[in-house]
């Protein structure tokens, strides 16, 4: 029984980093594209904000829109320099980014939501044919 549960424990958690992956490939397609004619000093002053919600100077996988601001301006180490931030540290892994882990939290309430809704309308299924047997023969 334990061992069934650590299964479904695993499946659900890759499941999980599926779709946070998806989510935050599809807000990195999506900043490129809204941001694509940004100045910039708009790109700069966004970094910024970055680092100081992040409280350290970031990596470009560890923020939205890192890897579009990198390749506008050619390295992260130019990025840092017009910021007038350090050399960020080691990036850490996806897992261990404050983006992932944030988002990964989002696509559980988003998960659960789906799932009350599915049993929700299996109840009203439910419910709609006791009112109406005649309606499933």
């Amino acid at each position: 029984m334990e061992r069934e549960k650590q299964g479904r424990g695993a499946a659900f958690d890759n499941i999980l980093h599926r779709r946070t992956e998806q989510a935050l490939a599809q807000k990195q397609a999506e900043f490129a594209e809204e941001h694509s004619l940004d100045s910039n000093e708009a790109l700069i002053s966004y970094v910024r904000s970055c680092a100081d919600k992040l409280g350290h100077t970031p990596n470009p996988g560890e923020i939205i829109g890192g890897d579009m601001i990198l390749r506008r301006f050619g390295s992260w180490e130019a990025v840092m320099c017009c910021c007038a931030l350090g050399k960020p540290g080691p990036m850490p892994e996806l897992r261990n980014c404050r983006l992932y882990r944030e988002e990964k939290k989002r696509q559980l309430e988003l998960w659960q939501a789906e799932k009350r809704q599915k049993e929700a309308r299996k109840h009203r299924r439910k419910k709609k044919a006791e009112e109406n047997p005649e309606k499933d023969r």
